[in-house]
């Protein structure tokens, strides 16, 4: 059993997976278990005494004549939207009374808390992976960068080394070509 000062609840798991909520604080007791036949559902009974409590405690199943709120697990049937646009079913059932009225829904919202923060949970362990590989990705492509900058600046150098090897080869053919213009001609029959 846990008890939560919070939201001023009592809160107990059978064996069998039967959960029962004690609100003290309004003497409401809610029972959600597995339904022969509706599957999954939710009884609140309002204004509980201790007698009603222990007989709650040792049967969740039991209908007591205080009037009580079934709320199916599939949200089938549409009454009433509450914040979340889930759809609650409200029936009243061992009441002439027709007044109805609908479940308390902080539990419903404080589950749904609980819920969103273990998927938030999750999401944050999967948004981690993602970035670790996005980061080793990154740094693949870092490297990868590196050797093809490193590959275009060897490239450029021997292209460099090339043209300035070519251009002293023209220069060199030039001034040989100008130093045979310039010799002075024998007028000899020898040369």
């Amino acid at each position: 059993m846990s008890c939560n000062q919070t939201s001023n609840i009592l809160s107990s798991r059978t064996m069998d997976e039967k959960r029962i909520n004690v609100y003290y604080t309004t003497r409401t007791v809610g029972t959600a278990l597995a339904h022969p036949s509706r599957g999954k559902t939710q009884l609140f009974r309002r204004n509980c005494l201790e007698e009603d409590l222990e007989e709650i405690l040792q049967n969740p199943r039991v209908h007591t004549d205080k009037r009580y709120i079934k709320r199916p697990m599939d949200f089938g049937v549409q009454d009433h939207f509450c914040y979340w646009n889930d759809v609650v079913k409200v029936k009243n059932s061992g009441s002439d009374d027709k007044d109805d009225e609908f479940i308390d829904e902080e539990e419903d919202h404080r589950s749904r808390l609980i819920e969103y923060e273990k998927e938030e949970e999750k999401l944050i362990g999967k948004k981690m992976l993602s970035l670790r590989a996005l980061k080793a990705i990154g740094e693949e492509r870092a490297h990868e960068t590196k050797i093809m900058t490193d590959k275009i600046n060897a490239r450029a150098l021997e292209f460099e080394q090339k043209n300035r090897e070519e251009a002293e080869a023209e220069e060199e053919a030039t001034r040989r070509k100008r130093e045979a213009e310039f010799r002075p001609r024998c007028t000899c029959s020898v040369c």
